[in-house]
């Protein structure tokens, strides 16, 4: 007899732990399991359309068995405002006759499953499995009531998709996050009100490369890496009067440094302010992203390196993008070289003490 687990869920956007999580209740019960995208969740406000949030989720799935990882369109077709889960249980109980249908929550849904349209009919036409969640206790009466049942599985990651909209954390499949910068979702939306669509392109541009730099450096949480290079031209576009009030109140010791500096300075300003990063090392290397610092943590010498080098400058910069996926702290020495030589060639003059004693520290003058 086949087994099969229904995974139902906004998924605004789909993210790995959704993925962890399908994988091992597929592995424990032996099932196939099928995604049930919801149209119109509710108590939900989406941030994005039916047809993306399904986009997504086939874009996650796509590299999964489709024989025992599939997706039902039973509630996107349908014309109903709202969908009730006892209408897609009655839906899979039916075409499914024969077959040991497993319905998955989260520990909070089990904690609230009392409230469901027909809960005990639900029960009874499938059996109800909860995932347990850190720092979430189950109402052991629903438990017994509705003869739940506990998938023990503990490893789906800090991940929500809450949190993926919010940046708090993009732990999700990089084709998904592919398609959020180039559809304009969630965080993507939110900086284009800060950064015009060139300096946004160049950003993301930065922010992958950060990215594969940290994977092929084999640094810990690469994902990071990502943020701090998205985020780090975030004070660029601001209006001169109000980069220098953000300066005054709140940098007063850089203030006397040149104007073109100020953007780093302010872009962790609004990266703590905006999007409440409170991550230091995300914080510190967009903070002296574009002159250098002495002591230079290692996500500073990637971010540093990677706006300086990403794909879309307009020039090739293939030597040093290999040096630093080859070894990132050695290729920071060679961009930091070629940066200062081209600032050489063009006649600038280094103008401030940050560069010069990251010049001092790291190559030797």
């Amino acid at each position: 007899m086949d087994s099969i687990v229904i995974y139902g869920g906004s998924f605004d956007p789909i993210h790995n732990g959704h993925i962890r999580t399908a994988l091992a209740s597929s592995r424990y019960f032996d099932a196939k399991v099928i995604f049930v995208p919801a149209k119109n969740p509710r108590f939900k406000v989406l941030d994005s359309t039916p047809s993306q949030r399904l986009d997504m989720l086939k874009l996650a799935i796509k590299d999964l068995n489709p024989s025992i990882f599939m997706i039902s369109l039973f509630e996107m077709d349908s014309y109903d405002e709202i969908n009730y889960s006892i209408d897609t249980v009655r839906y899979f109980k039916n075409k499914f006759k024969q077959a040991n249908l497993y319905f998955l929550i989260g520990a909070d849904e089990a904690n609230s499953f009392s409230k469901w349209k027909e809960a005990e009919s639900i029960a009874s036409i499938v059996k109800i499995v909860y995932v347990p969640r850190p720092g979430v206790k189950v109402d052991e009466e629903n438990i017994k009531k509705y003869n739940m049942a506990c998938l023990p599985f503990t490893k789906t990651g800090e991940v929500s998709s809450s949190g993926v909209r919010k940046l708090e954390n993009i732990d999700i499949p990089l084709s998904v996050r592919k398609y959020i910068e180039e559809n304009g979702l969630y965080y993507i939306n939110e900086l284009k009100k800060l950064e015009s669509q060139h300096r946004l392109s160049h950003s993301i541009s930065v922010a992958n490369l950060s990215y594969r730099i940290a994977v092929s450096n084999k640094l810990k949480n690469p994902n990071d890496y990502y943020v701090s290079g998205l985020l780090h031209d975030l004070g660029k576009d601001l209006e001169v009067n109000n980069a220098k009030l953000i300066m005054q109140n709140n940098y007063p010791k850089y203030i006397s440094y040149p104007f073109w500096t100020y953007h780093q300075f302010i872009g962790e300003f609004l990266a703590k302010k905006i999007f409440n990063i409170d991550n230091n090392e995300i914080l510190e290397a967009i903070k002296f992203h574009a002159t250098g610092n002495k002591n230079m943590t290692t996500m500073g010498k990637v971010i540093y390196s990677s706006d300086k080098i990403e794909p879309s400058r307009g020039y090739d910069s293939s030597d040093l993008i290999n040096s630093c996926l080859s070894n990132c702290q050695d290729g920071f020495i060679k961009v930091l070289k070629a940066n200062q030589e081209y600032l050489e060639k063009k006649g600038y003059i280094v103008d401030n003490d940050l560069t010069n004693d990251c010049y001092k520290q790291y190559l030797g003058e």
